[in-house]
């Protein structure tokens, strides 16, 4: 039928995208407005709404910081309330990560909540399944949950100049890993340079007979 255009969203996400073309504004769905506004988020994206991605962005900021002001007591035990509060949080998690670009700041709105709600709950029973699927299912959200938080791995390893490494003493080792296989060795300067390899370049990896890689990217010191 002409002059009909069919949209794949859910009936909720299509009337949201007309109240804001008509009143620049939309009602939360009761049920679930985490998850609604996340839909929303998508679609003003894929039909290049700005006006609404803000909006949606907005509402959903507004919603992590009241899911976030639930767990403000640490003294608090999680109820089977606060655990189901987890695990729609946790759904809209995946649905997030998995309908954007990582540059997205959605995502950092996401991992500050998830942050918080880690830093606070300390009675995680029947709830740590959750978190793994979550990760299974949105390994992109592990990383970042992390990322700010790691541990420095690496802080006394020589210093790479332009032209060699830096090795304070003979008995400095590294382990090298293949950038193409993974393969991981550890190296001292005397059996780096042993190898026939000048101080600072690669060298082939050990599995050559079946990877044609090198030893370039460094791990950790010995």
């Amino acid at each position: 039928m002409e002059g009909i255009i069919n949209l794949p969203e859910s009936l909720e996400v299509t009337k949201s995208i007309l109240s804001f073309f008509y009143t620049s504004s939309y009602a939360e769905v009761s049920s679930f407005p985490m998850e609604h506004s996340a839909e929303v988020y998508f679609a003003a994206d894929k039909y290049d709404i700005p006006g609404l991605m803000t909006l949606a962005r907005s509402k959903l900021a507004s919603l992590f910081r009241s899911l976030e002001s639930q767990f403000a007591d640490e003294d608090e035990p999680l109820t089977p309330g606060l655990v189901r509060c987890i695990g729609r949080f946790l759904e809209v998690v995946v649905l997030v990560y998995n309908n954007t670009r990582d540059t997205d700041s959605l995502r950092s709105e996401i991992v500050s909540t998830a942050r918080e709600i880690l830093r606070n709950i300390q009675d995680t029973t029947g709830d740590n399944r959750r978190w793994v699927k979550a990760f299974g299912m949105a390994p992109e959200f592990a990383l970042d949950l992390v990322k700010p938080h790691s541990i420095k791995l690496q802080p006394d390893i020589p210093e790479r100049s332009s032209t060699s490494w830096k090795w304070r003493t003979a008995k400095d080792c590294v382990v090298f890993e293949c950038g193409e296989c993974d393969t991981a060795v550890t190296m001292s300067k005397k059996s780096w340079e042993n190898n026939g390899c000048a101080v600072g370049k690669s060298t082939w990896c050990p599995n050559y007979t079946q990877c044609r890689g090198k030893l370039e990217h460094r791990i950790s010191n010995c």
